[in-house]
């Protein structure tokens, strides 16, 4: 087997054990038994759990990338855009049964006080996701979709942080309450989507 397939075994064991069980109640003996190879070649690989870690979180951002390209394409409805992209997260975590929330979310919680490496990687993700909301939160005001003269990362960064903290809620809920009340407020309060929808569903009536 090629060192580079070994590798990618082990990142998508880590990857699948850390989404479902969390960092820290995942050991190395787990994630090689399903990666199918010895204990003692992971390090090998990894130098480290946490540099696994940051591997993973690596390719979270790799395949949340690809997702969020679509967002980024500009269109007359911003702000439905953004509802969309969140309302499709929502429907992963539900279909998950609540077991498989936001990876980096998760992590936050449990690794930035024990892993510098972990936790620059966790803010730089972070960062980059804020960014590309930003971006779109940005034409929704170009449109007169927004209710704020705020600064358009400044709201995303508000949205960004009031999703993770309904994925939390709802995980511990496991129920879907929190995540369809923070649709309702942002897309209520943030943005005028929901009114232009509303008139012109009025004016075609």
């Amino acid at each position: 087997m090629a060192r580079g397939d070994v590798r990618e075994r082990v990142l998508e064991a880590g990857y699948s054990l850390f989404s479902t069980g969390g960092f820290n109640a995942t050991g190395v003996k787990e994630i090689v038994d399903r990666a199918g190879i010895p204990k003692g070649s992971f390090y090998a690989y990894f130098g480290s759990k946490d540099a696994l870690g940051c591997a993973v979180i690596d390719r979270y951002w790799e395949l949340a990338h690809d997702k969020l390209q679509h967002l980024l394409e500009e269109d007359d409805q911003p702000a439905e855009r953004l509802k969309q992209h969140f309302r499709a997260l929502s429907g992963d975590l539900i279909e998950s049964e609540f077991l498989v929330s936001c990876l980096i979310g998760r992590f936050s919680g449990e690794v930035s006080g024990q892993s510098d490496s972990m936790r620059e990687r966790l803010s730089g993700t972070f960062l980059r996701w804020s960014a590309c909301l930003a971006q779109v939160v940005g034409q929704a005001k170009r449109k007169g979709e927004l209710t704020t003269d705020l600064d358009p990362q400044e709201v995303a960064d508000f949205v960004l942080n009031a999703w993770e903290g309904a994925v939390l809620r709802a995980r511990a809920d496991q129920h879907d309450a929190a995540l369809k009340t923070f649709e309702k407020v942002v897309f209520a309060s943030v943005f005028r989507a929901e009114k232009a929808a509303a008139s012109s569903r009025s004016k075609g009536a």
